[in-house]
C-alpha cells in the first residue's frame, strides 16, 4: 500500500450516518433511562420534600420542648426546695408558731 492510498483512507468516514429513528423507537430502546428518571422523580416528590418538611417542623417543635424542659426543671426545683423546707424540724416548728400566734399590724 503506497502512503498515498493510505492518506486516501483516512479522509473517508470510518461509519455512514446512521438513520434517523423515530420517536417511538428512541423511547422503547431508551426505557431505561426514562425508568430512572420516574424513580428519581417519584423519590423527590414523595420521599425528600416531605422529609424536609418535616424536619423543619421537628426543629421548630425541639425549640418549644426545650423551652417547656427548662420550666419545668425551674418548677421541679422549686418543689424540692419546699419539700426540703417542709421536712426541716425548725422550720415545721415556725409554721407552728405563725399559726398559733394572733395576728397583730405592723408597727412601725
Amino acid at each position: 500500500m503506497s502512503p498515498h492510498q493510505l492518506q486516501l483512507n483516512l479522509q473517508t468516514p470510518l461509519e455512514e450516518e446512521a438513520p434517523r429513528r423515530s420517536i417511538g423507537r428512541r423511547l422503547r430502546e431508551e426505557w431505561p433511562a426514562w425508568l430512572a428518571l420516574a424513580v428519581c422523580v417519584q423519590v423527590l416528590a414523595l420521599g425528600l420534600i416531605p422529609a424536609l418538611a418535616e424536619s423543619a417542623r421537628l426543629s421548630d417543635e425541639e425549640e418549644t420542648l426545650y423551652a417547656r424542659e427548662q420550666s419545668d426543671l425551674g418548677r421541679l426545683e422549686d418543689l424540692r426546695v419546699q419539700l426540703r423546707a417542709q421536712n426541716d424540724p425548725i422550720y415545721q416548728e415556725r409554721e407552728k408558731r405563725l399559726l398559733r400566734a394572733p395576728q397583730s399590724p405592723l408597727e412601725d
